[in-house]
């Protein structure tokens, strides 16, 4: 498997997991793709010009799903904290 091939595989697999929620994983597939990034940068090797266009879709659509796992954790917080206040003012 290419180097090229690597990255879109990791990548691929980073979408799915902060799609699912599963953010341990995109963590981990995610430094796999960067590290196979370092080695490509390290190496010069060059990717296919189809090979950089998925890349760089991937990487959108990477951005797009961390945005929306940021947002749920982020309501999700508001939502607990609203919930702990409200809880705490019945409490005194």
């Amino acid at each position: 498997m290419s180097q090229g091939s690597q990255i879109i595989f990791a990548l691929t697999q980073a979408v799915q997991a902060l799609q699912d929620g599963d953010t341990e994983t995109a963590v981990r597939v995610l430094e796999t793709a960067s590290l196979t990034c370092a080695e490509v940068e390290r190496t010069g090797e060059l990717l296919a010009p189809e090979e950089l266009a998925q890349v760089e879709d991937l990487h959108h659509k990477c951005s797009a799903a961390a945005a929306q796992a940021r947002e749920k954790l982020s309501g999700d917080l508001d939502a607990a904290s609203r919930g702990r206040r409200a809880s705490d003012a019945y409490s005194t």
